[in-house]
């Protein structure tokens, strides 16, 4: 248990001396929130001391990347896939039209990462995780609420 409370205090600690350099003001919770950069270091065993920030921006960039998979799916459902092909039946033109600019948003976030990761420019990186974590906790999870909640209700309702 110790050896997870020191980890745990290591990646407290990098990330507040990363916060500090890079300038961004979202706090380890609300990146946890959705990234769990906890259990990350639990299951790598350590916190990266060189390349902590591109840890960090990947992290963030994991569940943007499985959001924009589910996104896709719903607008574009593959014939092969039943579930997503039913669930996208159930969805109105406004939101296939709303789905559809939440998925370009994703992208740019998913480019702008890639692009910041090796940007020399701290401020340009500290307002992405800024930016992607108001994002993410403020419009994109209440969505994936929304219609996660949608096709629950569905499923929930159709014949056996």
């Amino acid at each position: 248990m110790k050896d997870k409370l020191k980890l745990l205090g290591e990646l407290k600690d990098k990330f507040e001396e990363v916060k500090k350099e890079y300038g961004f003001v979202s706090s380890l919770e609300d990146i946890e929130k959705f990234c769990y950069l906890g259990d990350g270091v639990l299951s790598d065993g350590y916190v990266s001391e060189n390349h902590f920030i591109e840890y960090l921006i990947y992290r963030i960039l994991e569940p943007f990347n499985s959001w924009a998979g589910n996104f896709h799916s719903w607008i574009m459902p593959s014939p092969q896939d039943l579930g997503y092909m039913t669930e996208s039946k159930q969805l109105s033109e406004e939101e296939k039209k709303e789905i559809s600019a939440l998925l370009s948003k994703i992208y740019y976030f998913i480019r702008r990462a890639r692009r910041v990761v090796y940007d020399p420019d701290k401020k340009e990186i500290g307002k992405f995780i800024d930016d992607a974590v108001d994002f993410f906790n403020n419009t994109l999870t209440p969505a994936m609420i929304k219609y996660t909640k949608k096709f629950e209700e569905f499923w929930g309702k159709s014949k056996e």
